[in-house]
This record gives C-alpha cells, structure tokens and sequence, in this order.
C-alpha cells in the first residue's frame, strides 16, 4: 500500500491558526522518481450537522492510540459534497523522508472542519483524514515544568477572578484544545514531533481528558499556568484555542536555543547544548502560532553522580546561561526559524539561521508574541539556584519590565510573590496575569497588564527616600527595599563584593510612610551616600501575594527593580528605567 500520512502534530480535534495567519498541513507521501512526480490534493470540508456520516462533534474522553473506527458512509459523503477548499503540492524527495505541505487560506468560520487528503491518480480509498479541526488562536508553552498538575485537578479548580477582564460566559467549552510534547533531547534537529504525552482533545473542565493504557486510566499532567491562561483567554475572546505543551525538567538554558544562537566556547564545553531545541522546539517551527509562553527556570540540576556534567554547568555561569541575552536569542531564532520553515519546502535546519529579523514585518504574517513567566520564588538551598532577582531582572533584558527596545512584542508574568507552586491557586494566578499580558500585547486591548512602578523620587541625604508613583498603590509590607549606600555620591555601581571598606554596602531599608501614590524609606542609617534602591531582590522576597507595594485596581505586584546614580540633594528627579547590568 502507498504510505501517505500526516506529521506526526496533526490529529483528529486540533486547533489550526487562524486569520490572519496562513496554516501549513504537511506530511510524508511515496517517493517521486525522476520520471514522475507524486502530487497530493488536500480538501476542507465544513462540518454539516445535518450529515450523521461525519462525526466531528462526537469526541470520547478517554483518549487510545488505537486507529478510528472507519466510517464506511464517509467515502460516499465526499463524494457528493463539494469541498469549501482545495489544495495540491508535490511529494519532494528529502532526507528526512519525502514530504509535502500546502498552506491554507484561513476560513472565515471557526469550525469544525474535515480535512483529508489524497494522492492524485490513485484510489480513493487512500484517502487521509483530520476531524473536528478547528480554526482559531494557537499558543506553545515551553520550558520549565514547576506548575505541572494532574488536568482533571486543574480544570476542575475554581477561584475568585480579580482580573477585571471580561471573559463572557463558558460558551462553547469544547473550543478549548491541548497537545503535548514528549520531553525529548536531541543532538540533531528534528523536522517532525517523534513522540507526544497528549494527543490533540478537547481539555474543557467537563472533558477534562484521561489516558487509557492497560493498568486503566489516568488523568495527564499539563502545565497549571498554561491551562488557566488559555481557559480564561478563550473566553474571553470566544474562539476557539489551542494549547501546546513542550516542557522539559531542569536543564541549562542553552539547551532551549539552536546551535548558531551559542558562541563558539559555549558549544565547546557544553555538548548537551541545543538538545531541547531540536528534540521539541524545531519540529514545531512549521506549525503557524499566535504565541509562546516561556516559564524561566529556576535551578540547576544537581546530580553528584556526574562531575564532569556538574562541571560544565558551573562554567555555563559564565556564559549566556544567567539569562542576560537568553530571551533576546531565544525570541529572534524561534520568529526567523518559523519564518524559513513555513517557506514551501524549505530544508530541516536548525532554524533560524538568518540573524537578518529587517523582514519580519515585512509581509503579512503577524509577529509572534511571547510570554515570560519569571523564575518562581525558589527556598532549595542545596540546589545552585537561578531564581535570584538577578536573573529575573536579566530576563527583561536588564530593564525589569517588558515590553522595551530589546525585547519587543513580549510580556511579563511576575512571579516575585507566588511561592508555592504547589498551591493550585498560585498556578491560577499566574494564569491571569499572562492574561492581562496577552490581551494587552498581543490583542491591542486597553488593560492594565503591569504592577506599579515608581516614576519619580526624592532623595534627601541622611534621611529619607521617596518614592513616587502615577498609578494608585496599596503597601502590604515595610519591608522589602534596598538602597546602595555609597562613599562617592556619583557613578557608583554598586557591583562586587560589597563591604565599607569598598566603599559600598547594600542595607536593608523599612517603609515609614506610605499615601496612594508614594512610599517613603528611612536612609537615616546611611552614613555616606544613597546612590541607589532595589525592590524584591531576594531568591524569595514574598509570602502569596504580600509583597510591599501593590496596584489597587489590578493587585498587581510591583516587578523587582533595581535603580542606581540616584542624586540625594532632596530635589525631586525623574527616575527612568534605565538599563542597568547586574
């Protein structure tokens, strides 16, 4: 029998990407000979309730590998049924195996859809088939997997909603839709998914899905943060969404990048680099995507087993490992990547070997949007930690908010007092504040989506610092702030070891009073300079949601902040954000 099939991502109830962007279905056919070529049609068909034959709205629960049942009035259903769309390209020989791939218009209803394909000239009963596909948002979420839960303990977890967005009624639940990646390392890219934890399903909170296997059934694990996002999100915008879920346990952050991202002593000395980029991020690089959510991580492994391993990891230390440029690359390679993939036919590299981004706005395909989870609150002490402010501070590009001149089209889910990523309800919150980050960014909506940040301060010497703000604030806690204390009262750093005999020292600071739109801290203690703050610096500065200072209208927590060549004249100075290396 001739082989023809789809990718390995495509399945019955997944989510496509709609308008305005163009979706690509590919797959593997038989191999064309230099005397002929193979060429495969591929058709849409709406979803007509009125035709039993076609049961797309029909969806179990329980989830088999095992092969449909055939349909054996569906070959004559399609035969007197126009398709809405039609599509053709050629088998192209390959390396990776023989492949073809159409790009489609994007219908202008949701769904559900039939899509099947067929070899041109061969039997009917060849034919291929994807039901109750849907068109709609489609969002990955990757990296580190704290917040992992079982689903049906995730869908079914209610809470009280402070986001003030308006999410509309459940409507049509079964327009929410998961998929999940296999964890898998590769050395070498792969064009295509290998395995997959979750098929394309429905994940509403009354389908929440359960693998069969010969024990019985169970409920998967999905990350908590990803499905509360995309629950509320879906709501809100009443289409339908799809969700992919491409996690990996503990690892170095090199290992989310391709190859051409590292410099040269980076591949040298770390040979496990790139493995999480080709394994489950490159096979994904063909699949058309609203946006990618990005959960930092927050430790190193830690396994005394393998010196040598233990070793590399120290000197990743160095290297782009602490997050300082790890965004930037990591945005730039997966936009380029998408881009060189989703041309027809274009080879199976790395992905996004170009280092040109001048194109990406320069056609009609819509920039893709990214999310960043901060690195979670981590109390571990034998583990060698990341979750330091540092590095949540380095994941905005050293600016501590997002989004700014180097990461453009992103936004940020701080995560300073969310300890416990145990506590379902801390998954959940996350989940509305990559909300609020999503319909503000990526859906151009008016909705306050960051914590309140200071815009001016007033510094007097030896003996106070105030802090100003635009928007109202709540203080919950005197603590939590950090002010430089410095011999020269200008151009100090405040970086190195830190002592009086270097001229420098950080001192923890109370809050003595507080209105609507200021705090006030007692620098009476300083017996020089104050040169500079910093909020939230600590691997831990906050039990749930008591952080010092926070929105009244969206109890958004204020971001870690550092701020430094502060004047103490007692004259009031605007204070901007500045990018500041730490």
């Amino acid at each position: 029998m001739i082989e023809l099939r789809f990718a390995n991502y495509f399945s019955n109830h997944m989510v496509l990407q709609g308008s305005p962007h163009k979706p690509v279905i590919w797959g593997y056919g038989p191999k064309p000979t230099d005397y002929k070529n193979i060429s495969v049609i591929v058709r849409l068909y709406m979803f007509d309730s009125s035709k039993q034959s076609i049961a797309t709205k029909q969806h179990t629960n329980v989830l088999t590998t095992e092969a449909s049942v055939k349909d054996d009035s569906l070959s004559k259903y399609l035969a007197e049924v126009e398709p809405e769309y039609r599509y053709t390209s050629q088998v192209q020989r390959a390396a990776a195996g023989n492949t073809w791939r159409v790009t489609l218009e994007p219908p202008t209803h949701k769904g559900p859809y039939l899509i099947t394909a067929s070899l041109i000239g061969q039997s009917e009963d060849q034919v291929i088939k994807l039901r109750d596909v849907m068109f709609g948002d489609v969002w990955v979420c990757t990296g580190h997997d704290r917040g992992l839960d079982r689903l049906n303990k995730i869908a079914n977890f209610t809470d009280s909603d402070n986001t003030n967005i308006n999410e509309g009624d459940d409507g049509d639940e079964d327009d929410l839709r998961i998929f999940s990646v296999f964890p898998a390392k590769s050395d070498v890219p792969w064009p295509d998914i290998h395995l997959y934890d979750i098929p394309w399903t429905i994940a509403s909170k009354s389908k929440a899905p359960r693998i069969r296997d010969r024990s019985g059934s169970y409920s998967p694990i999905f990350p908590g943060p990803c499905w509360h996002f995309g629950h509320k999100l879906r709501r809100h915008l009443k289409r339908p969404l799809g969700l992919i879920s491409a996690i990996y346990n503990e690892n170095l952050p090199e290992e989310w990048l391709p190859s051409q991202a590292l410099n040269v002593s980076e591949k040298t000395y770390l040979e496990s680099s790139s493995r999480n980029w080709n394994g489950m991020i490159h096979p994904l690089l063909d699949v058309q995507i609203r946006g990618v959510i990005f959960q930092q991580g927050d430790a190193f492994e830690d396994d005394d087993r393998d010196q040598k391993e233990k070793e590399k990891k120290e000197k990743s230390k160095k290297s782009s490992s602490d997050y300082r440029y790890f965004f930037k690359k990591f945005t730039h390679h997966w936009r380029m990547g998408v881009r060189s993939r989703t041309q027809p036919h274009s080879s199976a590299s790395g992905g996004g070997d170009s280092n040109d981004e001048s194109n990406l706005n320069n056609d009609d395909t819509p920039l893709i949007l990214f999310g960043i989870i901060q690195a979670l609150p981590n109390n571990n002490s034998q583990s060698k930690s990341l979750a330091t402010a540092s590095n949540r501070w380095r994941a905005t590009a050293n600016r501590g908010y997002l989004p700014n001149s180097d990461l453009d089209s992103t936004f940020l889910a701080v995560s300073i007092d969310l300890p416990d990523m145990e506590d379902i309800r801390q998954k959940q919150k996350l989940g509305e504040r990559l909300l609020r980050g999503a319909v503000h960014v990526a859906y151009h909506e008016k909705v306050e989506h960051k914590g309140p940040t200071p815009f001016e301060y007033v510094n007097v010497k030896k003996k106070d610092l105030t802090l100003n703000f635009n928007t109202n604030i709540i203080v919950k806690s005197d603590f939590g702030f950090e002010i430089c204390c410095s011999k020269t009262p200008r151009n100090q750093t405040c970086k190195g070891p830190e002592d009086k005999a270097a001229g420098f020292y950080w001192d923890h600071v109370i809050v003595t009073s507080s209105t609507n739109k200021s705090v006030t801290l007692n620098t009476e203690n300083c017996p020089w300079h104050t040169v500079g703050f910093r909020y939230a610096w600590a691997d831990e500065p906050c039990e749930f949601e008591s952080c010092p200072v926070y929105s009244v209208r969206t109890n958004l927590p204020m971001p870690s902040l550092i701020h430094l060549h502060m004047l103490d004249d007692g004259k009031p100075k605007k204070l901007h954000l500045d990018l500041v290396d730490v």
